[in-house]
């Protein structure tokens, strides 16, 4: 049986994300996306099987009901997708109790760490001089086996 990755969407990477399991890492790709909570469940019980792991995408901001806060659209922030947050953190949840690799890229590494375990996060980074939306030509993937994505998320 080829492995299992699923990925969180919407991302503006959605693409690239497909074509990096299929062909760089030769498994079957599987949207988290949309899912009722016990077909996530499913999903996840066949990446479990099979060998694979989730990836925990970049998107929309996390919502401040997720963090517990107050806030209006307008402050900063883009859409909310609380249907998401809550998806991703039901996967995370069950990637732990079953030990299941996840690899958490911007707004999932924010859902793992700021969320799930309190660390909190900054909201609003408009006023301080990062570089948030670096765009898919800035970034490219080393083909070779020993780049980093392979050596962070080895499937064998």
């Amino acid at each position: 049986m080829k492995k299992i990755i699923a990925w969180s969407e919407p991302t503006v990477f959605g693409q690239d994300i497909t074509e990096l399991i299929e062909n760089y890492y030769n498994c079957i790709p599987i949207k988290l996306s949309q899912n009722k909570p016990e077909d996530l469940i499913t999903i996840l019980k066949l990446v479990k099987q099979s060998g694979g792991g989730v990836i925990l995408a970049g998107g929309n901001d996390v919502s401040t009901v997720t963090l517990g806060l107050q806030a209006e659209r307008g402050d900063g922030l883009s859409k909310w997708d609380l249907q998401r947050d809550r998806r991703e953190l039901t996967t995370i949840d069950y990637c732990f109790e079953q030990n299941i690799g996840m690899l958490s890229i911007c707004r999932g590494f924010q859902i793992l760490l700021g969320v799930k375990y309190g660390l909190g996060i900054l909201q609003d980074i408009s006023g301080y001089p990062i570089l948030h939306s670096q765009g898919a030509d800035n970034l490219k993937i080393n083909e070779e086996k020993g780049d980093y994505a392979h050596r962070y998320f080895y499937i064998k």
